[in-house]
């Protein structure tokens, strides 16, 4: 009998302990609808404005381009065709002289 009322308070505490851990995370979520600890402030722009723009800078070629790794990518167009490129490529892997992951950054 003695096992069974320290098992129902263990399980009584783990069930408040688990119910704090989700109110921080319903703190936190009230800053915004994503979970971020920013808050969000209201834009003084339309959507209208904001995507008119956007395509303007579309059309001007002036939108930043970020690659995967975070750095930025030339906007333009290339001098080398695809083709020109692949062989690039082939060449390269064909001489082992791709560089590494690591060695990217």
């Amino acid at each position: 009998m003695q096992t069974s009322k320290i098992a129902a308070s263990l399980i009584a505490l783990a069930s408040l302990t688990a119910g704090a851990a989700f109110a921080a995370d319903d703190q936190a979520l009230a800053f915004s609808e994503a979970g971020s600890p920013f808050p969000v402030t209201a834009s003084t722009k339309s959507r209208a404005e904001v995507k008119a723009e956007y395509q303007a800078a579309q059309a001007a070629g002036t939108l930043p381009v970020i690659s995967e790794a975070g750095k930025r990518v030339p906007v333009g167009a290339s001098a080398k065709t695809r083709a020109d490129v692949r062989a690039d490529y082939l060449q390269a892997d064909k001489n082992h002289s791709l560089p590494k992951v690591d060695e990217l950054g």
